[in-house]
């Protein structure tokens, strides 16, 4: 995705400094795309799925990565001041989902 207009219509543009350059077709800008693959909101979900209670390592299967990667996340999250729900609010959010879902038709 384009940082300057959001576009997500690229072509490859050259090799800068042994990164891969893009070009956006909609504006012209030309970037290199600056750290990981996942998204901030994908590695917020993935936070999230720790949270409820997901290990690292079924977490790291989905997303196809290592689960110290996932840790990581869950690390940097926690130095910005986010705390892990306690197991038992844990516990009751998916008692109401399960019941959610077995009422639903």
């Amino acid at each position: 995705m384009c940082p300057k207009c959001e576009a997500d219509r690229f072509v490859k543009n050259g090799v800068h400094h042994g990164r891969q350059r893009f070009k956006c077709t909609k504006c012209g800008y030309q970037y290199t795309k600056e750290g990981s693959r996942y998204s901030r909101k994908e590695k917020a979900i993935a936070v999230a799925l720790y949270s409820y209670g997901l290990s690292f390592r079924t977490i790291a299967k989905m997303y196809e990565i290592s689960p110290n990667t996932i840790c990581l996340w869950a690390r940097e999250l926690e130095k910005s001041g986010y705390q892990k729900p306690s197991p038992e609010s844990v516990v009751e959010r998916l008692h109401y989902l399960l019941k959610k879902f077995q009422n639903h038709p």
